[in-house]
């Protein structure tokens, strides 16, 4: 995860969303929006499990991460409707002026297999 964070403190342009499994090798979802936190302009979180539980879902919305995405594998249009919804919400909070094309910026996904975790598709 360490990596991860290094990569979005080092993005100038932001991350707008950052999508991490609930549970980490080497720490978890809270750990994660803990550290977003001191950012400038925050990222929406969301983050992923393939248990559903109503008590996760209340715990990462009253904490304040963006939305949680259950099941795997996960449905393609369930996970495009919510990534877009977060990063209309980051923009809304995060931005002023004209709305950014969709796509504009990088969403960094934290997994439990490193080979899952990327920066825009690209291995950090």
């Amino acid at each position: 995860m360490s990596e991860g964070l290094q990569a979005i403190h080092r993005n100038i342009n932001g991350i707008p969303v950052v999508i991490c499994e609930h549970t980490l090798p080497d720490g978890d979802w809270k750990f994660l929006l803990t550290e977003l936190d001191t950012m400038a302009v925050r990222p929406s979180l969301i983050v992923s499990s393939h248990l559903a539980d109503e008590r996760l879902w209340l715990e990462v919305l009253n904490l304040g991460a963006f939305d949680l995405l259950l099941g795997a594998p996960f449905e393609a249009d369930e996970v495009a409707r919510v990534t877009q919804s977060a990063w209309f919400a980051w923009n809304s909070t995060a931005r002023s002026g004209a709305v950014p094309p969709m796509g504009a910026g990088p969403v960094w996904t934290a997994a439990a297999n490193p080979a899952r975790v990327h920066l825009a598709g690209n291995p950090v």
